[in-house]
């Protein structure tokens, strides 16, 4: 479960299960409130979980396409 800016970019994320939204500047308290709901709460996540990936995940897929490419490019 995971607090997420509202902004239109980030709808698709707000919609997803286990997901919400604060208006900016975010209200502490109902930060607090919102996550501690979402805490307490037995809410599933949805199906944009797989799609959200960690930063170490993110940099073996960036170190997977580098290491394919240029070997393309050197192999020609």
């Amino acid at each position: 479960m995971t607090p997420q800016a509202s902004a239109p970019a980030l709808h698709e994320f707000v919609a997803e299960l286990g997901f919400f939204g604060v208006a900016y500047p975010p209200d502490p308290e109902k930060v607090a409130r919102l996550s501690t709901q979402d805490f307490e709460s037995t809410a599933q996540v949805g199906p944009f979980s797989g799609k959200i990936r960690t930063w170490e995940e993110v940099g073996r897929a960036y170190e997977r396409l580098t290491v394919g490419a240029s070997r393309a490019i050197r192999e020609g």
